[in-house]
């Protein structure tokens, strides 16, 4: 079966290729286990980019883009052949290779979440998968205060959410600082899931991962809390579960720092237990979120 699939998407890159009469530059450029992303040329030297859509958690690249046709700020698509789309080149670096740090264009990142707000596709995935996929992915020593924070979100969505559709939005769900291009015109978002869920979970993990991704050796020069807060400002509210999901996406980038190896972080453990004060953490026990 698998031997199938990589010849039907061999088959279907092939065909894309010559219908576009498009030059590849070079191998994949995927990163941090995304999807196969080539950078190709046209027959007129402009460069786009083709990409295996594929789905995660059951998200659809595709169809989130779709929904976001013509926005500004949502990279172009012009074809989709076989799972794999044609994209437009944007030029640009991504806010992750910023020396000034992806925090300092938090506001920015909250104004076009703003602009983004859809409802979702009636075919959209729940964000619960996303956090089930992760739960499972918990070691089993892992500890009770990751479990019980998954688990508190977890039972939060399955109450208000995922059974009510109308108080959630088509998400990017993977909103963060490696997936946002400061372009000529602004911030440009790639590589969506496409869940539907609350509006916090972007947020979340933007401020999250600006203020502790694993690409990030020292503190950065603004703290958890200011990113945060100028990401609202610029969304314009201040969404529901945004503390929880504040504090999950925390316990998050802080296990993702320890499972790639990255020393102590006393700056990232002092906000977690910060975190772990707080009222919506102690509405069942004070270490759910810790």
């Amino acid at each position: 079966m698998t031997r199938h699939i990589i010849t039907d998407k061999a088959t279907s890159l092939g065909a894309l290729l010559r219908h576009h009469k498009l030059t590849a530059e070079g191998g994949n450029l995927s990163q941090h286990g995304s999807a196969l992303v080539y950078v190709v040329r046209d027959e007129e030297g402009q460069r786009l980019v083709i990409k295996d859509g594929g789905r995660r958690y059951g998200g659809s690249e595709q169809a989130w883009l779709s929904a976001h046709a013509s926005h500004p700020g949502v990279v172009d698509v012009l074809d989709d052949v076989g799972g794999f789309l044609v994209l437009r080149w944007v030029p640009g670096r991504t806010l992750s290779e910023l020396p000034i740090g992806a925090g300092h264009h938090a506001r920015a990142a909250g104004e076009l979440l703003a602009s983004l707000q859809r409802t979702p596709d009636p075919g959209a995935a729940s964000l619960s998968r996303r956090i089930i996929a992760a739960g499972r992915r918990l070691p089993a020593a892992a500890a009770a205060d990751i479990q019980h924070c998954h688990q508190r979100l977890t039972a939060a969505l399955a109450a208000n959410w995922a059974t009510d559709r109308r108080q959630s939005t088509y998400l990017h769900a993977d909103f963060h600082p490696r997936n946002l291009i400061l372009s000529s015109d602004g911030l440009v978002a790639i590589d969506p899931f496409g869940l539907a869920g609350p509006a916090a979970w972007d947020l979340a993990q933007f401020a999250a991962i600006a203020y502790g991704g694993a690409q990030l050796d020292e503190p950065p020069p603004l703290s958890h809390d200011a990113i945060l807060t100028q990401l609202v400002a610029g969304f314009g509210r201040t969404p529901a579960l945004l503390e929880e999901m504040a504090a999950y996406w925390l316990i998050l980038v802080h296990r993702m720092r320890q499972k790639l190896g990255r020393g102590p972080s006393t700056w990232i453990d002092t906000i977690v237990e910060e975190y772990s004060r707080r009222k919506p953490c102690r509405r069942q026990r004070s270490t759910c979120c810790a």
